[in-house]
């Protein structure tokens, strides 16, 4: 198993040209979401969701262990943003 997720993270570190960063789009939508959040009573530390906001403006895929916050961003997201590792 840690031989599989070593070739997955080898890729990916293979296939990375550039940092993505904060930009008004990803602002755009780190607000939306926020809001959304908010509206529906979940919270989610603003470092995950500023990540997650990131990532789905570029639409990229997040990988991540944390089962917690992340899903419920993904749930406000049109882009399934996350790749959930053990």
């Amino acid at each position: 198993k840690q031989i599989v997720e070593a070739k997955k993270i080898n890729s990916f570190i293979g296939n990375l040209s550039e940092i993505k960063t904060l930009d008004s789009n990803s602002s755009k939508i780190y607000g939306e979401i926020c809001a959304e959040l908010d509206r529906s009573g979940m919270r989610v530390p603003q470092f995950d969701l500023l990540n997650a906001s990131i990532a789905i403006a570029n639409k990229i895929i997040l990988i991540t262990k944390d089962k917690k916050h992340f899903p419920r961003i993904n749930a406000f997201s049109e882009f399934d943003f996350i790749e959930l590792w053990e």
